[in-house]
Order: structure tokens, then C-alpha cells, then sequence
């Protein structure tokens, strides 16, 4: 049951984070709840899924900004978990919006406990449950279900994997310095794949032939993100978050970054304004 940006209008967002409402209550509770699959009224968890959309799109973009910032100093395999990251903060946002949460509940005495929250079956409450299987899996999986017009079936588990190799498996990560990947960095920190006039025909049949291919090697990776993050720009607009708008601006401002990227994210966030 898809929630409309109309709804979110009439929500004021919390400055806490939903792991602090189950912080308050008693962890055996909380586990027996996700058990039993225990409803909570919508109005008692809203702002703070509000809260968390508008959190997770800030470290979206910031991270987006710190891949750009790393990849230029050639650290190839951490630019790619960094670029992962904004995807996944990003698609995070998104989920926020769409009533679907994994909740990390760390409690005071070192334990901790995983619960997913979903509102998709009774728009009236939310629905605690155990959180079973890989978290990351659990939420490409559930994206690609409630957006799938924004991302193709699989491409998250192409960049899980990606993340998992260039971040875990020696092999990857060894040849963060090879010529291929000081090459690869090279392209990506001198090309700004997120500017629209990117995809303009240059007029030479050969020269848009390489660009072509550019975007489809290695650009589509930063061009995805930046358009997941357009969808959720313009989501907040919809709704009236201009002050979070507002918020994201003054983060951008002090991040070193390409200043191509920057002027890019900055120019869409002023025109939603």
C-alpha cells in the first residue's frame, strides 16, 4: 500500500532515530513483539521514519561527495564501498518513505537486537518482525519491490557484490594501486558523470561513441546514485522539507570535493527550493 507524498505533508519530523523508541522498552518485549508480529499506530513511529529519510539523504550525498574526494586520491577500493554507501543510504531514505525500516537496537548492556518494521499490509500501523537473512540483501530486495521503476531487477546484488570484493576479498583490494585501477580513478575523478549535459551528442559519431561507452563502464555507477538522489530531492520537495533542503546545502558547502559535483547537487537542490 503505497504511502503519497500528500501524507508525509502533515508530518512534522522527530529529532530522534526509532531505535531510541525501542530503546526505552524492555529488549525481551521488544523481541517477543517482533515475534509476534506486534503493530504500533503509524502516528507513534511517522516522525521519526521522517527523521530518518531526511538523515539517510544527507549521508547519501555526502557520501557521493566523499567518493569523488577518495577516488581522486587513488584509493580505488575504498572509493567503491564509499560509492556503495551512497546507494545504500539513499535507498535507505527512500524505504523510510515507503513504511519499511531495518532497525539496529543496541542496548546499554553491550547486547542488541535486528528488527525489520514494515507497514505494507495495514496503513494504519506499523508491523514489527524478526529480521532473518543478510540486512543488505533484505533491503535491495525490498527496493527493487516497492521502486521498481527506478532500479532493474539484480543491480543490487551487483553492487553488493561489488562492495563485497573491492572491501573483503584480498584479490580486489591488493590491486588497489594496479594500473587498472589508478586508471579507473583517473577517469572517475575527472569526469563529472552526473552532469546533465553528460549525455549531449558532441557531434562526432567517435567521440560520442567513447562517452557512450565511458557511461556504460564506469560512469552508470555514479550516474545511478545521483539519480536515486534526485528521486528523494524532489520527494522532499513534494513534501516541504526545505529546511532539510536547507540543512543539505550546508553540508555540501563544507566538504572538499570535485567542485563539478558539488555545483551539480547544489544547483538541483536550489531549484527545488
Amino acid at each position: 500500500m503505497p504511502v503519497t507524498d500528500d501524507y508525509w505533508r502533515g508530518v512534522q519530523p522527530s529529532y530522534k532515530f526509532v531505535k531510541e523508541f525501542f530503546l526505552g522498552q524492555d529488549k525481551d518485549k521488544v523481541k517477543d513483539g517482533a515475534r509476534e508480529g506486534k503493530v504500533i499506530p503509524r502516528d507513534v513511529l511517522d516522525s521519526l521514519f521522517l527523521n530518518e529519510a531526511i538523515q539517510f539523504l544527507r549521508l547519501s550525498i555526502i557520501n557521493l561527495l566523499a567518493y569523488k574526494y577518495v577516488v581522486k586520491g587513488n584509493y580505488y577500493a575504498w572509493a567503491k564501498a564509499t560509492l556503495y554507501y551512497s546507494y545504500f543510504y539513499v535507498i535507505n531514505c527512500l524505504l523510510r518513505l515507503q513504511k519499511y525500516a531495518i532497525v539496529h537496537i543496541n542496548y546499554y548492556n553491550g547486547s542488541s537486537l535486528i528488527i525489520a518494521i514494515d507497514r505494507s499490509k495495514n496503513n494504519r500501523y506499523y508491523t514489527m518482525k524478526n529480521c532473518r537473512g543478510n540486512q543488505h540483501d533484505l533491503i535491495w530486495k525490498t527496493f527493487e519491490r516497492y521502486y521498481p521503476d527506478l532500479i532493474s531487477e539484480g543491480i543490487g546484488k551487483f553492487f553488493r557484490d561489488e562492495r563485497t570484493k573491492w572491501n573483503y576479498d584480498l584479490f580486489f583490494a591488493s590491486q588497489g594501486l594496479d594500473k587498472y585501477s589508478l586508471e579507473q580513478a583517473e577517469v572517475r575523478w575527472r569526469t563529472n558523470f552526473i552532469d546533465p549535459d553528460y549525455y549531449q551528442s558532441r557531434g562526432n559519431p567517435e567521440v560520442d561513441e567513447y562517452y557512450n561507452e565511458l557511461m556504460a563502464d564506469t560512469g552508470f555507477e555514479e550516474a545511478g546514485a545521483w539519480d536515486l538522489i534526485q528521486h528523494a530531492l524532489e520527494k522532499f520537495s513534494n513534501i516541504g522539507l526545505k529546511d532539510a533542503l536547507n540543512r543539505i546545502l550546508d553540508d555540501i558547502s563544507k566538504i572538499e570535493s570535485s567542485e563539478d559535483t558539488k555545483e551539480v547537487i547544489t544547483s538541483r537542490i536550489k531549484g527545488l527550493l
